[in-house]
């Protein structure tokens, strides 16, 4: 919907960083980030890696050791 929306900044996408890894998980997308969208501002950060609630790493440094 942003990619289609006028390019009045009326419609913003906030999402997570999923959108950059996007198309190496996915064959067929409709949106092509880097071409039809353009980065306007970071407005926050969010934490990218998840694993199941039992394993044991709670950090970084958890999972490299």
């Amino acid at each position: 919907m942003t990619a289609q929306a006028p390019g009045d900044g009326y419609t913003l996408l906030l999402h997570s960083a999923s959108i950059t890894y996007d198309p190496a998980l996915h064959d067929k997308l409709t949106l092509r980030h880097h071409e039809d969208l353009a980065p306007v501002a970071m407005i926050g950060t969010t934490p990218t890696c998840w694993s199941r609630a039992s394993f044991p790493a709670r950090s970084a440094q958890d999972l490299i050791r």
